[in-house]
């Protein structure tokens, strides 16, 4: 099994499939893969307890990527002033402000691949 499996989908499926992907560990030799969900479920899964316990493996959420930004915004910073981090790729759209109603349907309709911008105009 893997050190980590990450589910970014939350579907019933998906998360009942993260738990048995993660390696096993040994208790008092080694601890197991973690599982993390990563997706907003729409509804609620059974997990096997027992192969948690037992094999030492760990499940997690994790939302926003579990950002601390006292933490993490000093490295972020850090990462874009030596350009390591290309904050401008990650933006595949832009939208006036009054084009709102068509940024929301846009979103909702799955049609922005990336992260979206809603641009105040001076």
């Amino acid at each position: 099994g893997v050190d980590f499996a990450f589910d970014c989908i939350g579907l019933k499926q998906t998360m009942e499939q993260i738990v048995p992907a993660c390696r096993g560990g040994h208790f008092g030799a080694c601890q197991g893969g973690t599982a993390v969900l990563v997706g907003v479920p729409s509804t609620t899964v059974e997990l096997n307890a027992i192969e948690i316990l037992i094999q030492e493996k760990q499940f997690r959420g994790s939302i926003g990527g579990s950002c601390s930004p006292e933490r993490d915004f000093p490295m972020f910073l850090d990462w874009h002033a030596n350009g390591d981090l290309d904050l401008e790729s990650m933006v595949t759209e832009r939208f006036p402000i009054d084009a709102i109603n068509e940024a929301t349907t846009a979103l909702a309709e799955g049609r922005i691949s990336g992260r979206a911008i809603l641009e105040f105009q001076h």
